[in-house]
């Protein structure tokens, strides 16, 4: 009975996952659609919608956990905040109106091996056969699909670069005090922190946060807003709590795919066969971390 009951935990964990990566891949592409509404102001309006969605599931958590907030901890979430929103996110928005849809979600499902990059350089973690060679076809992944030395190389594509980089460093610094606080607490409260940093930052250059919005445009930060930037945040941590860390790395990968795919649909983008063979390098990493990481797992199980 308890092996059945921890069998479905895992199934209900990748079916969040799988959720959590078509929702994550819809990102790029909707936001295509208002070429209009400036980056500074997509991504004030999306996270603050989506850190509002995010926080009750967050404060239920930190309740669970019989923790208090230091002052000391606010101020670290407020650093996480604008290294999050004002910096990371509001550069993926700006990665959209430089390069296609689908190569932003391309370059940025290197992130697990970004993240583990940085994690070994921060944190002084341990890396391992399996992480090397993970970290290792990423970067040969990202080479691939950014073409650095190439005749074709376009310097938008340092915009999505910087964006997931910044974006890695975030989950590495934000991993301690996520361990104390919970994921999905400290997540809400960075990405609220940030956005009202973005806000004051907006008021001080003048730039208008509401101007220029249709009804239509409102559907679509709606669906930003609640299901990509709140909800599916909520899903994607509950998939790992219920799987791996590391199968939630798979996310990025399927987030990456339904870009494209939906890119070559709506947008009409064509990739080039060598930022595919990128993906495929990617792919191939995640797949070598997921299949190592269960082979540890197995041989380390006790004996019943």
């Amino acid at each position: 009975m308890q092996r059945s009951s921890s069998e479905n935990s895992s199934s209900n964990g990748y079916f969040l996952l799988l959720f959590t990566g078509l929702v994550f891949g819809t990102l790029e592409v909707v936001s295509k659609l208002m070429p209009h509404i400036g980056p500074l102001q997509m991504s004030f309006l999306r996270f603050s919608i989506g850190g509002l969605v995010i926080l009750p599931f967050g404060v239920l958590d930190l309740r669970k956990r019989e923790t208090q907030v230091s002052l000391f901890d606010a101020v670290y979430v407020l650093v996480l905040g604008i290294l999050l929103i004002p910096m990371s996110m509001t550069l993926l928005q700006v990665s959209v109106t430089k390069v296609p849809a689908s190569l932003v979600a391309m370059i940025f499902s290197a992130n697990p091996m970004i993240i583990a990059a940085l994690a070994s350089l921060i944190l002084k973690e341990r890396m391992g056969l399996v992480e090397a060679v993970f970290v290792a076809l990423g970067m040969i992944g990202i080479v691939l699909i950014i073409q650095p030395f190439g005749k074709g190389f376009d310097i938008g594509i340092l915009y999505p670069l910087a964006s997931v980089t910044l974006f890695g460093l975030y989950i590495v610094l934000a991993r301690k005090l996520s361990k104390k606080l919970g994921s999905v607490f400290v997540t809400s409260a960075a990405i609220l922190a940030g956005s009202a940093v973005l806000g004051l930052y907006a008021a001080a250059t003048g730039v208008e946060l509401f101007a220029s919005l249709t009804w239509k445009d409102a559907g679509y930060l709606a669906y930003l807003g609640i299901v990509v930037s709140g909800f599916a945040y909520v899903t994607y941590f509950r998939g790992m709590d219920l799987t791996t860390t590391n199968t939630g790395s798979a996310v990025f990968f399927i987030k990456a795919i339904v870009a494209s795919v939906l890119s070559a649909f709506v947008l009409d983008e064509v990739l080039s066969p060598a930022v595919y063979m990128g993906g495929v390098f990617i792919a191939s990493g995640i797949f070598v971390m997921i299949a190592g990481n269960s082979a540890r797992a197995g041989k380390y199980r006790p004996a019943r």
